[in-house]
């Protein structure tokens, strides 16, 4: 079952942009086979970016957090981001194959 990760972020879009490319490539790496960065346009959280990451099961989702929490380069790039950008919500969504 596909493990997707929604995150929304409050920040300037094009300062969060270079930070989220930074950090794009090492997540591929680590295992997501979807990444996308996007910008709400309509309601109360327009203008805030909205990222996708999608796992195909959870143990490539557990094995990407822990590749992340221990590589020094994509602990830069997140602390890159978050000199731009605040976490807002995070919902994590498993597929049900119906």
């Amino acid at each position: 079952m596909k493990v997707t990760s929604l995150t929304r972020w409050k920040g300037i879009p094009t300062e969060a942009i270079p930070a989220a490319k930074a950090a794009r490539s090492f997540i591929e790496r680590a295992g997501a086979e979807y990444v996308s960065l996007s910008i709400i346009h309509t309601g109360k959280h327009a203008g805030q970016l909205f990222v996708i990451l999608r796992y195909p099961d959870w143990e490539t989702y557990a094995k990407s957090l822990q590749a992340m929490a221990s590589d020094p380069e994509f602990a830069r790039a997140y602390a890159d981001a978050l000199r731009v950008v605040e976490l807002q919500e995070r919902t994590l969504i498993v597929d049900t194959d119906a």
